[in-house]
């Protein structure tokens, strides 16, 4: 089974090692390019605040590993390697199966259950598939992954408890704060993946004043909202940040979105403010904490935060676990039903052939002879297993 995965995400990388590896859609395409020129026949590139991560098929393992570090490594800028790949998690076979599985039901994820994973695994697919990086196997197994996540949001209490990083950061403001009522919010990166979902969340707190920042573009579905909250000038941010309580950005620039300097400069009135930052590589200047009267949080703020709520979500797990096993069992049966097809089809030959010397029966006999001879003991008592489900 010639599947591998190489992810670089929150268990074990920094914040610093991940935002080296936030690849842009860009890069995304030249590592897709050039994974297909080294001889990998499918490949898929899933970039997330909390993981990067490499889906291969159609090379032998170590080989397919070896490409796939050396592209990653080379494409984040990485000179000095020690260190950084032991930082690589690696999986291959059924464990990349179900690595796939879990990351998009929201099982692998910071917060147990979070709602943008399974969008992201979906734009990370089309992104390859219509570039035409995805074949039979990826176009099987990645669709199976996606209605095996819905399923497990749909039909267990993961999703009744919907928990993402961004609810997680408005909770963050709120214990800071004491309350958001009547409170000025700044939403740096409103149109992307978190921060969508931010503003949607922001929208559900009674007198809550959202402000959000956008680069001049009148023609985005944004200004065409019936929500109270008011749109600003990316480029005059600062001038409004005097008035706000909480800043939470959640961009993917590779450039701060506020720095410590221009900050300094834009307020002055003594009142507390929190910022947050949710974004990978950093939004927010870290120094911005040496101001008077500012609490900062960075996202590995977050995961006290994210420990908290998934205690409470543990006991679900199980039950969606087992609903993405039936999928990832199919999914196994028909890949291997696919790589032994002509195997199968010479079996089906020769007892078609056969059939022109020996009855029906005769043929049977034989077959069921030869599975019990060229079997192991394992192998039988699976394949007598399987005989007696169909005689029911």
């Amino acid at each position: 089974m010639k599947i591998q995965v190489i992810s670089m995400n929150y268990k074990i990388a920094s914040d610093a090692l991940r935002s080296k590896f936030a690849f842009s859609k860009e890069q995304q395409l030249r590592i897709l390019k050039q994974l297909k020129k080294e001889g990998i026949k499918e490949a898929v590139i899933l970039n997330t605040c909390n993981r990067t991560e490499a889906y291969c098929a159609g090379m032998e393992d170590g080989k397919a590993f070896q490409i796939m570090e050396r592209i990653l490594l080379e494409e984040a800028g990485v000179q000095n390697q020690s260190g950084v790949k032991e930082c690589m998690l690696r999986f291959c076979k059924e464990g990349a199966i179900h690595h796939l599985f879990m990351v998009a039901a929201g099982l692998d994820s910071l917060v147990l259950g979070e709602d943008q994973i399974l969008g992201q695994v979906k734009q990370a697919y089309f992104f390859s598939k219509e570039l035409g990086y995805c074949s039979t196997t990826f176009n099987q197994l990645f669709r199976l992954a996606i209605t095996a996540a819905k399923k497990v949001k749909t039909q267990t209490m993961l999703s009744k408890t919907s928990v993402s990083t961004a609810s997680l950061a408005l909770k963050q403001a709120k214990e800071a704060l004491g309350e958001l009522e009547n409170k000025k919010l700044m939403i740096i990166g409103a149109t992307g993946d978190i921060g969508s979902i931010l503003l949607k969340d922001a929208f559900s707190i009674k007198k809550l004043q959202i402000f959000v920042t956008m680069r001049s573009n009148p023609s985005h579905e944004l200004h065409s909202k019936k929500q109270d909250f008011t749109i600003v000038d990316y480029e005059k941010r600062y001038q409004y940040m005097e008035q706000m309580d909480v800043i939470i950005s959640a961009t993917k620039s590779p450039h701060y979105t506020v720095t410590k300097e221009q900050l300094s400069k834009h307020i002055s009135c003594e009142k507390k403010r929190v910022l947050i930052d949710l974004a990978i590589p950093q939004d927010i200047e870290e120094a911005v904490k040496e101001l008077p009267f500012v609490t900062y949080f960075s996202m590995e703020a977050m995961e006290g935060l994210a420990k908290e709520n998934n205690k409470k979500k543990e006991s679900y797990v199980p039950e969606a676990k087992e609903l993405l096993r039936e999928y990832e069992e199919e999914f196994i049966k028909g890949y291997l039903y696919r790589e032994n097809k002509e195997s199968l089809d010479r079996v089906k030959q020769n007892i078609l052939k056969s059939q022109q010397e020996d009855n029906l029966e005769q043929q049977m006999e034989r077959l069921l002879f030869l599975i019990k001879k060229e079997s192991s003991k394992e192998e039988f008592s699976h394949f007598i297993d399987i005989i007696n489900k169909l005689d029911r």
